[in-house]
């Protein structure tokens, strides 16, 4: 701070810590103030990578604690398919009211902010989604092997959002929605080999990781030669193609 009275030799706006404290402050006029938790800390636009740890901030008047309350969840829905950029309907305009009500806004004002929810999944949902799956990282993208929010409103996420929500959370109703294949990783993966995995002959390995590897591809292979729907001969043995993917699904419903 340029003033001289100020004992606090930091600067504004430092995300500051002490060795073994895990208590994080910010200085605002010439005063550390205590984050109270993770939800203010994103709501407020911190980054986890600008925090210095220090030896002493003793020397800082305290200024107290920033809190955000979270708002009490009185959303209702069931939501039954994964969505992602392009997409229209009903559900996608349920999504953007859960994100606002949640406080990831889409927007403060104009289409998407409160009130404005749309039915079409622009970028402005795909942000907001990023920030609620890196906020709840532990329970949606960490599972799958992931660090960085998607964007995109698959299985582990749509599952998370419906548990929070007091949806189904033992028979969640999904859809795939691109071909899968080797190489490729993602929710939609983790889905399939959580179903593929219910058959131990099928998937003896049961490894669920999220990417699509030689041990899932056999796995498919195995199921399509069972249901009789490829055999080695067939260019898409081994694939997850729409045609794999809807007797995969039909399964899930019977179990």
């Amino acid at each position: 701070s340029t003033d001289q009275k100020c004992s606090c030799s930091f600067k504004e706006g430092e995300l500051l810590k002490e060795k073994n404290n895990p208590r994080v402050y910010v200085i605002e006029n010439c005063s550390k103030k205590h984050i109270f938790d993770e939800f203010t800390f994103n709501q407020k636009g911190f980054s986890w990578d600008k925090i210095k740890t220090v030896d002493d901030l003793s020397i800082c008047h305290d200024g107290g604690v920033i809190k955000i309350e979270k708002k009490k969840n009185n959303f209702i829905y069931k939501f039954k398919r994964f969505l992602g950029v392009g997409d229209f309907g009903k559900d996608v305009k349920q999504l953007q009211i859960f994100l606002n009500k949640q406080d990831f806004l889409l927007s403060k004002k104009g289409l998407g902010s409160p009130g404005k929810e749309t039915d079409f999944f622009g970028k402005l949902t795909q942000k907001a989604l990023i920030k609620f799956q890196e906020f709840y990282k532990d329970k949606i993208l960490k599972p799958i092997g992931l660090s960085k929010g998607t964007g995109y409103f698959g299985y582990s996420t749509l599952k998370f959002v419906n548990s929070l929500i007091g949806g189904d959370k033992n028979k969640e109703e999904t859809r795939f929605k691109r071909n899968l294949f080797k190489g490729l990783k993602g929710d939609d993966v983790v889905y399939l080999q959580k179903i593929l995995a219910k058959d131990k002959i099928i998937y003896p390995e049961g490894i669920i990781s999220g990417y699509f590897g030689e041990l899932t591809q056999r796995a498919v292979q195995r199921f399509q030669e069972k249901f009789k729907i490829y055999s080695k001969n067939d260019k898409n043995f081994g694939v997850a193609d729409l045609r794999t993917l809807k007797k995969i699904e039909e399964i899930q419903g019977d179990s």
